[in-house]
């Protein structure tokens, strides 16, 4: 006996659904209709009155008779899905099937899927949830259990037959799956056996074949590969039209566009990718046009059960199509929202949904919105040494579609546009939690470009010079190195001989540039920190939002550099090895563009003259012979040492050189008189002393200088103690920027035009090195010392033991590794000792002055909100 056409409902079957509260595509509630729109339920007076009719009718005329289940009893179709690659539907011809459907069905150009991607896509039309929700994110990997039933099995309880024709992608669970299958071969004569069996039950059919590859010895060609789909459809056609159950076939041709290739294809959120074509095709009923309404392919499932006449487990978030195919008109949703997931993730074990989310996506009739929490379209360059990235995460993109509809003019960089991206932002987030996503690790948004300042204000260079002696500049009196321009722009200005980094490490020391804040506040007091800085309130973003350009040349540590306020350059130095060493277009480009249009900002730091140690020979030569004085304490051979010492001066002319081009290109530009530059060595790297890692000068030590050609008296040399945390307050002072009243940075200007000092005693702490990455919070375990340095004398605790080498990472080429234990005291007189070579800390005359220091070191680390150490 065939199966009925239609079959009653069982009460424990409807008390068993689990109901979602129902949404439009953009999340908002959805008022109850007091009048059902065609397949609906009618309103509860209504059904009341219906069943008292049906009381008096079946007392009068006796009980209905059952209906004949060898003819269709009622009008409801066979309904068809057509997957199909859109990138097969491009060319002309050989798709003759295809081709007279779409001629006779009404399109919908204006669809948008929830996540571009085949697997997850259809399992969302099936289920009615989100990909999130059914954990079905991906083109592969196993079910994450959120998929545990279908509209399949309601299709079932109400007399509907279903069938997979071709490959579904999704393995779905028994209860939720189809009623028969013909596999990736998709043979017609299983589908025909599948007719024959269903009798006159309405059919639900899936149509997704998958072309087998050129290289498995599938079609060579786009118009062959457009043949053997058709062929395929025209089985399925031509089966179903010799079909006798009497009903018409309601298809619905959905394209698709998958996500394939090396790398993810960033353009998938944009809207000539985002948007896929939907038509749909009922020869009797429906008009051939095209409706522009905006809709969400999610649509489709509440348009199945519409026709169906069944009432889904899950109320869709998009309502049913049924009004629009069948003449009326309805508005299009307030908002559409989709996410694009990592296509080369597989779901796995161990694969987070929410670290796999590439972008989410928002747009109505006007505007899109695009948020980037991954890198996407990232193109390193052979060999490793650059990169670009199309967009990095935390980007955004905004387009006026109605400008734009291509979406060629991102404006959310734009300042006008700032409140409608942060509403938008929070709307987007606002609507993956609400339904099912877990909360994401949103980045922090850089503030916009402001518009150029008003009144005139300085460019400003800040030169960070990378491991370098800071007695081999020329400036201060070495005459074996060759430093021309760096010696020419101090001389213009005013230079601070003795400053202090916070820690002698590379990072930390340019974290406390980038915050104004001292490493135990950021984290960030080794080169191994897990965590990256905090993007707000950095110099760079605070300049920006004041209306300067600003770049990063060179060494920069922190993560994504657009989160930290730099605009450009586009191409990254992945590795530090590019920017000067072998170019800085970027640069000069970037200065020629903005010349005389706003301020800017450089962050000028090659990793000169850091290793390695490679100085083209035009560098090298002129140091050959040059002979060079050997320290008194030198350890190890003397010829070493020189040769070291010479390939110093050769990284360092090299870097000299650099500035120079820089130089010329601001006064190609007309913009050097108006640039403030700012000198620093971001720490010590010597050879014969201790000096990287260590909290001797050889380390700590840089000399700072501010040339201002237009407003700063040049030409002088002031021995003020500074501290290098200082030069974040003092570059937005100049840019006439407030600096942020928590930070512990302090202005120097006022010692630069005349004023007194802001530090009569550097403070500070050294941190062991490690290996092993870290999060914050493990700073007290890790400070090895604490120091203080007046102009003339130098304190040193030791807290730890210093014997490893191999644990702290200190530089001491032809040097002794200065070992020392808990408890032990460093004090020296750098007017009499100044490489600290001679610990006077058992002299009693000293006694109160190492008080005095330890004491002042206590109250500076209580005053900037130091963690408690464990003192001897």
């Amino acid at each position: 006996m065939r199966q009925c056409g239609h079959s009653a409902r069982s009460p424990a079957r409807r008390a068993g659904r689990l109901h979602r509260t129902s949404r439009h595509d953009g999340g908002r509630p959805r008022r109850q209709d007091t009048l059902r729109e065609p397949g609906g339920s009618p309103p509860a007076k209504l059904t009341y009155v219906i069943a008292i009719l049906n009381l008096l009718l079946a007392t009068f005329l006796g009980p209905t008779p059952a209906p004949d289940c060898e003819e269709p009893t009622d009008a409801r179709p066979n309904i068809v899905w057509v997957f199909w690659d859109a990138t097969h539907l491009e060319g002309q011809g050989a798709a003759p099937v295809l081709e007279g459907l779409l001629h006779e069905a009404q399109h919908f150009p204006r669809t948008h899927v929830p996540v571009p991607m085949g697997r997850p896509h259809r399992t969302a039309l099936l289920s009615g949830l989100w990909p999130r929700e059914s954990g079905v994110c991906f083109e592969a990997g196993p079910l994450r259990g959120g998929l545990k039933r279908t509209i399949l099995a309601d299709l079932a309880e109400a007399g509907y037959r279903s069938y997979q024709y071709g490959s579904f992608a999704t393995r779905l669970p028994k209860e939720a799956s189809f009623d028969g299958e013909s596999g990736s071969a998709a043979e017609p004569l299983a589908f025909e056996n599948f007719l024959k069996e269903s009798g006159d039950a309405p059919r639900f059919v899936c149509f997704a074949v998958e072309v087998p590859s050129a290289k498995s010895g599938g079609p060579q060609t786009p118009q062959a590969r457009r043949s053997f789909l058709d062929g395929k459809l025209g089985g399925l056609h031509a089966a179903l039209k010799a079909d006798a159950n009497g009903r018409e076939t309601l298809w619905f041709l959905i394209a698709e566009h998958p996500q394939g290739g090396a790398a993810l294809d960033p353009d998938q959120v944009l809207e000539p990718q985002r948007t896929r074509c939907l038509a749909v095709v009922h020869p009797r009923s429906f008009a051939r046009k095209e409706t522009h309404t905006l809709i969400s392919s999610l649509a489709l499932y509440a348009t199945l059960a519409d026709y169906a006449g069944i009432d889904p487990v899950v109320e869709n978030l998009a309502p049913s199509l049924r009004t629009l195919l069948e003449g009326g008109s309805r508005s299009s949703p307030e908002r559409i929202f989709g996410t694009l997931y990592n296509p080369h993730a597989s779901g796995r074990s161990g694969t987070g949904v929410g670290r796999q989310v590439v972008a989410m996506y928002s747009r109505d009739e006007r505007w899109k919105y695009v948020l980037f929490l991954s890198d996407v379209g990232v193109d390193i360059a052979k060999g490793g040494e650059t990169a670009t990235i199309m967009h990095a995460r935390g980007s955004e993109l905004l387009f006026d579609l109605e400008v734009d509809p291509r979406e060629e003019h991102n404006l959310a960089a734009a300042l006008p546009y700032e409140d409608r991206i942060r509403r938008l932002r929070e709307e987007t987030i606002a609507w993956w939690e609400a339904f099912g996503g877990i909360k994401l690790p949103v980045p922090y948004f850089s503030p916009p470009l402001g518009p150029p300042p008003k009144d005139d204000r300085p460019n400003i260079v800040l030169i960070i010079s990378d491991d370098h002696d800071y007695e081999h500049l020329g400036f201060l009196g070495n005459k074996l190195v060759q430093t021309p321009t760096l010696d020419r722009l101090a001389e213009e200005g005013v230079v601070f001989p003795i400053a202090h980094v916070p820690v002698s490490r590379c990072r930390p020391s340019l974290a406390s540039l980038l915050s104004g804040s001292w490493p135990h506040e950021t984290g960030v007091y080794d080169n191994r920190t897990a965590h990256p800085l905090r993007a707000e309130d950095s110099l760079p973003n605070l300049l920006k939002q004041a209306g300067y350009a600003t770049f990063v040349g060179g060494k920069y540590w922190e993560g994504r550099t657009r989160a930290m306020g730099f605009l450009e350059p586009e191409v990254l130095d992945v590795r530090f090895r590019h920017f000067v060493r072998k170019s800085q277009d970027q640069l000069f480009d970037f200065v020629e563009r903005n010349a005389g249009e706003r301020p800017f900002f450089v962050w000028w730091a090659p990793m000169l003259p850091h290793t390695p140690f490679d100085p083209p020979e035009r560098y090298r030569k002129p140091f050959e012979e040059v002979a060079v004085p050997v320290p008194a304490a030198l350890e190890g051979d003397s010829e070493e040492f020189q040769a070291l010492e010479r390939t110093a001066f050769a990284m360092e002319a090299w870097f000299d050189d650099g500035l120079r081009a820089l130089v010329e290109k601001l006064k190609q530009t007309g913009e050097y008189d108006n640039t403030l530059f700012c000198f620093l060595i971001d720490n010590g790297w010597a050879n014969g002393y201790p000096s990287k890692g260590t909290v001797f000068e050889k380390g700590l030590r840089t000399p700072v200088f501010f040339t201002w050609p237009k407003s700063i008296r040049g030409g002088r040399r002031n021995e003020a103690l500074v501290s290098t945390i200082d030069l974040y307050a003092t570059l937005l002072d100049y840019a006439r920027v407030p600096v942020p009243a928590d930070s512990s940075s302090r202005s120097v200007r006022p010692l630069i035009e005349g004023g007194p000092a802001n530090r009569e005693v550097l403070y500070g702490v050294g941190y062991r090195y490690n290996e092993k990455r870290r999060k914050k919070g493990q700073i007290a375990r890790d400070v090895f010392s604490i120091y203080a340095r007046t102009a003339r004398y130098k304190f040193i605790l030791y807290l730890k033991d210093v014997q490893d080498p191999e644990l702290f990472k200190f530089i001491h080429h032809c040097a002794p590794f200065p070992a020392r234990r808990r408890g032990d005291i460093d004090f020296f007189d750098l007017k009499s000792d100044p490489y600290e070579e001679d610990n006077l800390a058992g002299d009693p005359r000293h006694a109160a002055e190492m008080e005095r220091l330890y004491r002042g070191w206590r109250e500076w680390w209580k005053e900037v909100h130091g963690p408690e150490l464990n003192l001897p």
